[in-house]
């Protein structure tokens, strides 16, 4: 039984959102650091109202409404039941993080410079920057971390499970 990932609809939501902690602090750091040549109390307190927004959108709508969807449709037509398990969760997480690096940095440049083509421009040349931050950060810190609180869950779970049994 592979206890990294979640068992139920409750730890999905605990998965996701131990991901987006970890991917979207970084990555709102890295962004405001390379957007400004300054950062100001304004912009440090748009960060602190936008993050929160960020976990939520993506744990309530983004990821049940559209990258799940559409991930598990490129997953059919990419991969095959074969492929190893690897193989399907590192193509799965490249798609993931192409829709929601794509979605995100569309949004937050309309958030930081309104439905301008300044915005356009701007989601062109960091949406490429974007998507490869993510990624790294997806695969070497994200999803580790995931799976840590994951298998963390599972193995008191099981602790408890094995109690509750043997005081039978």
């Amino acid at each position: 039984m592979q206890t990294s990932f979640p068992f139920n609809k409750k730890e999905r939501y605990l998965f996701v959102f131990t991901i987006a902690f970890f991917t979207s602090i970084p990555m709102l750091t890295a962004n405001l650091l390379l957007s400004t040549p300054v950062i100001t109390i304004d912009l440090l307190w748009k960060a602190l109202i936008i993050l929160p927004c960020v976990w939520l959108a993506m744990l309530f709508v983004f990821s049940p409404l559209v990258i799940n969807g559409l991930a598990a449709k490129l997953m059919k037509k990419f991969t095959k039941q074969t492929d190893s398990f690897y193989a399907q969760n590192i193509t799965n997480i490249f798609f993931c993080v192409s829709i929601l690096s794509f979605i995100f940095t569309l949004v937050f440049s309309f958030i930081f410079h309104g439905f301008t083509v300044d915005a356009l421009n701007d989601f062109i040349t960091n949406w490429p920057r974007n998507f490869m931050m993510a990624f790294f950060i997806e695969l070497f810190v994200a999803q580790p971390m995931a799976r840590l609180v994951m298998r963390s869950l599972h193995k008191k779970q099981f602790a408890k499970k094995d109690l509750a049994q043997s005081s039978k």
